[in-house]
């Protein structure tokens, strides 16, 4: 690993989660966390997440 970063992905069809993992010695990052996707229509994310009830935090753009 580059930085000391373990990286350990995970692919489900078209969605690929990074989980990392930095270090023992390190403190734990007690923030909140999120998943950030990068799409081609936002409008259509957003109309699916308001019909699936799916809080967003951070508006699409």
């Amino acid at each position: 690993p580059d930085l000391g970063i373990t990286l350990h992905p995970f692919r489900h069809e078209e969605t690929i989660v990074l989980l990392y993992h930095t270090g023992e010695d390190l403190s734990a990052d007690t923030g909140s966390a999120g998943i950030q996707y990068v799409v081609s229509d936002a409008a259509l994310v957003a109309a699916r997440g308001d019909f699936r009830n799916v809080t967003v935090e951070t508006p699409l753009n």
